[in-house]
């Protein structure tokens, strides 16, 4: 729901017409026309935005395959960062690890080791404010 009630904000606040995956376990959270959007709404603020390598790639190819532009939209209370994934260049980003919950589900989850690119607020496309 919390993601519903954002995406609904940030249709109206920017024009586009994004809705809900169908599928439970799709690969991206959003979709419309043009783009595929996967979401990370985050409590906490941390100076470089995270998104997982293979989740990345996956979004990427799978705009790819559909004829769609890949967006990772992060949600905090510092703004709103929209990454188009084609224009970054990833090659030129450090992979990083960190032990994370091996799924979003928190409880009794076991620690894996993740690999991440750490995007930088300069990378976004856009910025909106929150308010």
């Amino acid at each position: 729901m919390r993601e519903q009630k954002f995406i609904e904000w940030f249709n109206t606040k920017t024009g586009m017409k994004l809705i809900k995956t169908e599928f439970k376990f799709e690969r991206f959270d959003f979709y419309d026309d043009f783009y595929i959007v996967e979401l990370k709404i985050r409590d906490k603020v941390y100076p470089d935005k995270a998104i997982q390598v293979d989740k990345c790639f996956n979004l990427i190819q799978t705009a790819e395959a559909l004829d769609k532009i890949p967006l990772y939209i992060v949600a905090d209370k510092s703004g709103v960062f929209v990454y188009n994934l084609n224009n970054i260049q990833f090659l030129e980003k450090m992979i990083v690890e960190m032990i994370s919950p091996a799924t979003t589900e928190f409880t009794k989850n076991k620690m894996i080791t993740k690999y991440f690119y750490l995007l930088q607020n300069k990378d976004a496309s856009k910025v909106l404010d929150i308010n």
